[in-house]
This record gives C-alpha cells, structure tokens and sequence, in this order.
C-alpha cells in the first residue's frame, strides 16, 4: 500500500518539486511520522531529514519520529473507517429510496 506513496515521494524530491515536497512536510507534521517507511527514506538517497520530522524543531534535532507516514496515514483511514463507510451507506440508501420512489 505504500508503493504509490513511495513513487510520490522519491520524485517529488528528485525533481525538486517544492509543491508537492511541502504536502509531504504537511503530511508529517500532522500525522507525526517521517518519509515514506522511516526516516531511512530520506537517509538512503542522501537527503538530509526535514524539521516536520520532528516534534520540536531544534538546532540540534533529537531522533525523528520513528513511524512512516504510509503507515500513519492508513491507522488514520483505518480509524475513520465506521465514519466512510456510515456516510456511503447513506448516500446509497437515500439513492435506493430514490430509485424505488420513482
């Protein structure tokens, strides 16, 4: 589940790109998780470890956060779960109600 992310994240920093570089920062700062696995995402292509993997920023940072953000942001999903699936079994009863109404 983490292949998507991963392909986003290796060419977001690639090819430099500061939009998409500072969703993933976004990313983790909310969810307090670092790269895609761990923060070896960005220390094995020599990247240096931005400051949202961290919980406070410092000159000298402590460790970074130890989850990666694939697994962070899919607890979050799982979390949410009864709530998606509460709002798509209403919409599909209220279109079943439309369809038979008809």
């Amino acid at each position: 589940f983490d292949s998507g992310y991963m392909k986003f994240f290796e060419h977001s920093y690639q090819q430099n790109r500061t939009d998409a570089i500072q969703i993933i920062q976004d990313f983790e700062k909310d969810f307090k998780c670092c790269g895609v696995n761990n923060a070896s995402d960005y220390t094995n292509h020599t990247w240096s470890i931005p400051s949202s993997c961290y919980a406070t920023p410092t000159i000298i940072p402590l460790t970074p956060y130890q989850q990666g953000c694939a697994y962070a942001i899919a607890d979050w999903l799982w979390d949410k779960l009864p709530i998606i699936a509460g709002v798509l079994l209403g919409v599909v009863l209220i279109e079943l109600f439309g369809i038979v109404a008809a």
